[in-house]
């Protein structure tokens, strides 16, 4: 009996996705949590599911959603959603998220999606997935990384030399060198560009003490996405019972060019 749970606030989406799952044999719908502080507590009490929905608001970050993979590595996780920003998506799969729906999606994507999630692969809506698809990927390096970070936290130039150990005219080189390899123009887009594709640390640091005091350190993810409409790299996908809005992406899949 596969279990499934769900993170959402709003009863009368619970009462549809309970109404779905009860659908599906072999499946039961175990819980809802309305609080997203509540969900690992509350997980930890009752036992790990085998899937969680969850409702994406926005306070679900991916510093949120990284807290609960790690809190329960076991439990694939379904984002549920209206709309989702690319980096947003490409960050999430990084970390291991397995489903991806929207909301607005036929009731058998749903379905489809609960299953084969299940079953261990990574179900993405076909109209996510075409995006992911078409998504230029650049591969920046661990100073590069850290640059970002710093930049994005609001630093001046002498500030992040300071923190990098590194002279202020190599500072000046680094970021023209970003400016032409992610594609923008000046630091203000490449910092949102950061800010959208930061990360909690994992393994990494910018130093021994933290940027502005904070008490936490962040890093940029290896892979930045930007939308170019460009080929992505070839990803092995079929369809779901001749269903065109859903495509099933075996394990593991890799965003990576």
């Amino acid at each position: 009996m596969k279990n499934i749970a769900m993170y959402c606030s709003h009863p009368i989406l619970v009462a549809g996705l309970r109404n779905l799952v009860e659908q599906i044999p072999g499946f039961v719908f175990s819980a809802a949590w309305p609080k997203e502080d509540s969900v690992t507590d509350e997980a930890c009490r009752t036992g790990s599911p085998d899937v969680f929905v969850v409702d994406v608001t926005p306070a679900v970050t991916l510093s949120a959603l990284h807290c609960l993979k790690e809190s329960a590595p076991g439990v694939a996780i379904v984002l549920w959603l209206d709309s989702i920003a690319i980096e947003y998506a490409i960050q999430a799969l990084q970390m291991g998220i397995q489903g991806i729906v929207l909301k607005t999606a036929p009731l058998e994507s749903h379905l489809e999606c609960l299953r084969q999630v299940a079953a261990g692969h990574i179900w993405i809506q076909n109209e996510i997935s075409n995006k992911l698809l078409s998504t230029k990927q650049t591969n920046l390096t661990r100073r590069e990384r850290q640059l970002m970070g710093l930049l994005a936290q609001g630093l001046k130039n002498k500030q992040i030399a300071w923190q990098l150990q590194i002279s202020e005219g190599t500072v000046k080189v680094y970021l023209s060198h970003l400016f032409r390899k992610v594609g923008v123009s000046d630091r203000f887009e490449l910092a949102l560009l950061a800010l959208r594709n930061m990360v909690p640390e994992q393994g990494e640091a910018l130093g021994n003490d933290s940027v502005g005091g904070n008490g936490s350190s962040y890093l940029i993810s290896n892979v930045i996405s930007i939308a170019a409409g460009a080929s992505g790299p070839g990803v092995s996908a079929r369809q779901v019972n001749g269903n065109r809005n859903v495509k099933t992406l075996p394990l593991p899949y890799s965003l990576s060019a």
